[in-house]
Parts: structure tokens; sequence; C-alpha cells
């Protein structure tokens, strides 16, 4: 599959390239697509609010940091991870004193919950999160399934309010120890060079995920802050 790389034009290359530096093992997609593909994700919001409230008008919208590219097995508003609890990113223009409040919720393919709606702890300045499943096995993802992941950011305590609603696609996939069968693999990538900033941030690693970001979300996230790593609870 590597040799196909050049059709897909450089910025993905550049994808390609970042993630495979950032995985702390040898990564690769199934050889075959899976039976069926989920429909495609809706990485910005959709949604309306009840009445006449909104949300603070941003520069930016909310958006789910997935790939927004048709690449393999997987097609806009989706991505792959090997891990059994992994990281979903996101970006979130707005403070705890700007929103109501956000909510993450996991549902299995045939739409049963695989992890409840649970409210998430928003920073006091806007920015990037990691929200990480809690490593408990009922929650652990079934190798070669897909999940959708939710995202609903309320604005107004009214109990008739709809939530700015967005949602995105994972795949578990089995690892691989070939390196020379080696590629990307989204979440993992995204999460291991997200861990390497917020420990020890430089001008190599913001490179890094400039390139990540410009080639896989619309928006212009990459310089963005980095806030976190939020574990969900046990529920």
């Amino acid at each position: 599959m590597l040799k196909n790389l050049p059709k897909l034009g450089l910025s993905l290359t550049f994808v390609f390239a970042s993630l495979v530096i950032y995985s702390t093992y040898g990564h690769s997609l199934p050889d075959s697509p899976p039976p069926k593909r989920p429909p495609r994700g809706t990485p910005t919001p959709g949604g309306t609010l009840g009445g006449s409230l909104q949300c603070p008008q941003t520069p930016k919208l909310p958006n789910l940091l997935i790939p927004d590219v048709v690449l393999g097995s997987f097609s806009e508003g989706q991505g792959s991870t090997t891990s059994l609890y992994p990281t979903f990113w996101v970006y979130i223009p707005y403070t705890s004193n700007d929103i109501k409040s956000v909510k993450f919720s996991l549902l299995k393919e045939t739409g049963y919950s695989q992890y409840p709606e649970a409210e998430i702890r928003l920073s006091n300045v806007p920015g990037v999160v990691g929200i990480t499943l809690p490593p408990q096995e009922k929650y652990a993802l079934e190798e070669g399934k897909f999940y959708k992941w939710n995202l609903n950011i309320y604005c107004s305590s009214k109990k008739d309010a709809q939530p700015k609603s967005m949602d995105g696609w994972v795949q578990r996939v089995g690892k691989t120890s070939g390196v020379e069968r080696s590629q990307a693999i989204w979440y993992d990538a995204v999460t291991n060079l997200a861990k390497l900033r917020l420990k020890n941030d430089n001008a190599t690693l913001k490179a890094e995920w400039e390139k990540l970001m410009s080639a896989a979300v619309k928006q212009k996230i990459a310089e963005e802050k980095l806030i976190e790593i939020i574990v969900l609870p046990d529920k």
C-alpha cells in the first residue's frame, strides 16, 4: 500500500511521515477493507439551539480532530486505532464560563452504547483536548469493529435547548510487528505526538503537529493551544 502514496499527493505523504515517526510500534491497516463502511462522520457542528439563545460566536467552530480525506479503508470523518481505550481529540473554542456543558458518548456500530454520555470538564482557556476511555474491560474496543463517538455542546440550560452535535468513527485494528508494512494509524499517532508536546514542546514537534493537522483537518487548528488529556470516569 505504501507504493501508492505518490497518488495521494504531497500533503498525505506528510501525514504518513508524521504518523509513522510518532508511533511507538509498527502499524498496519487490514489487507482488505472491512465488510461494510459506516456513514461519513460530521466533524464540525450540526444541530440547532432551542429558542433564540446561541453559543458565543468564535473565529473557529468546534472541531473533531479526525481525518478529512478518503484513504484506504476509511473515509471522511473516520480513522483507525490499535488501542483498546483510545484517546479522541477535539478543538473546543469555549471555556467553562461560556457554555453550560460538553458531553461525550461512544456507540457501537449497531447503535448500542459502548460508553454512556458523560460530561467533560472544560478548561478556563479554549483549545485542543484529548478524551480517553477509562481502562475498564467493559469499555474496550473490539478488533475489527467500528464505533461512533459523539460530542454534544450544550449552550443553554433550558430543557428544550438542543445541543450542537458532532460525530466521527473509529475502527480498532490489530497490531503488527512488520515495519516494512507499517502505515499510519490516525488516533494513535495524534495521541503519541500530543503526549510528546504536552511533556516537552519544541519547534520540531510543533512543526510536525502543523503538518498533521493541516493535511487532515479543514480548519486551521494547529496553532490552537494544546490543553490536556482527560480520562473519562468509570460509569
